[in-house]
């Protein structure tokens, strides 16, 4: 699962901060309202991403 998120700030400083960026928490239920299972989600990895910018 991916979590989307707005990261508030430039992209120069995102970059800079890569792994350190203080990234939003991962719920602690499935976010399927269906399922909505008490889970415990872990990181699996660091990748970059892409920017979408207002007005491109």
């Amino acid at each position: 699962m991916q979590i989307m998120f707005e990261a508030h700030c430039t992209v120069e400083e995102y970059v800079k901060q890569g792994k350190n960026f203080p990234f939003p928490k991962a719920p602690g239920r499935c976010t399927n309202p269906k399922c909505r299972m008490a889970v415990k989600m872990k990181k699996h990895g660091f990748y970059e991403r892409y920017h979408i910018k207002a007005g491109f």
